[in-house]
């Protein structure tokens, strides 16, 4: 989840909750290929939930309902905690969402140009 979180120096809360309580741009926990994955959740697809890392605008992983353990709530950074419900982390998410837009954008464009 670079570069909001970095292996040790970062801490996380993570709840339980059901795939459907999912809002796009929530941190979530999820199990793919036997392993524990943290990323982003993006969007639905029909029955699967699109999830994809902070610094990656090109690749997806894809999971179901029942592979999804919970979502973060809260970040601890040494001393630090920043709620995910802060005002400060709704902008970043914000500012996150428009990059992954632009990036959308102009590999479309990009792509016609061939």
């Amino acid at each position: 989840m670079l570069p909001i979180l970095r292996s040790n120096r970062d801490c996380v809360r993570i709840v339980k909750c059901s795939a459907n309580a999912l809002k796009p741009g929530d941190i979530t926990l999820f199990k793919s290929r036997g392993i524990h994955i943290l990323h982003r959740f993006i969007k639905t697809d029909g029955d699967a939930y699109i999830m994809r890392g902070d610094n990656v605008f090109s690749h997806y992983e894809t999971c179901y309902a029942d592979d999804i353990l919970g979502k973060v709530v809260l970040i601890k950074r040494g001393s630090k905690e920043i709620s995910l419900n802060a005002n400060i982390w709704k902008l970043i998410i914000f500012l996150w969402r428009i990059k992954g837009l632009a990036y959308q954008a102009v590999s479309k464009k990009l792509n016609k140009r061939d």
